[in-house]
């Protein structure tokens, strides 16, 4: 069972409200792959700085839950992997960047700078 959904009797799957809203908004275009790791970007660096990740053990994960890259064919190789966790790292670098310039931007200045 994948994050967002609910496991019914007979093996049904049912996506929760919140999953389905979350996910209207993305474009199709970097694939399964990206979005599932996007999603999961937390878990997937912590289990790398522990070392109970590898690329080899991913990508068996990737083929086990058909999961698809960019072009909607199947991950076949660690390559294609590195590249769509490349480009979900920089993605996720961008979006910390934008927050921070934001939150830089509407900090109150200090008292008697002005």
């Amino acid at each position: 069972m994948q994050n967002g959904e609910i496991d019914m009797p007979g093996n049904e799957r049912v996506w929760t409200t919140a999953e389905v809203l979350r996910r209207t908004g993305r474009s199709p275009e970097p694939g399964e792959l990206f979005w599932f790791l996007y999603d999961e970007w937390d878990e997937v660096l912590e289990r790398q700085a522990s070392g109970r990740l590898s690329l080899d053990s991913m990508l068996f994960a990737t083929r086990a839950m058909d999961l698809r890259g960019a072009n909607g064919e199947p991950v076949r190789s660690k390559a294609t992997l590195r590249r769509t966790l490349t480009l979900v790292a920089e993605t996720k670098q961008r979006q910390t960047e934008k927050r921070e310039a934001a939150r830089l931007l509407l900090r109150t200045p200090a008292f008697g700078n002005a």
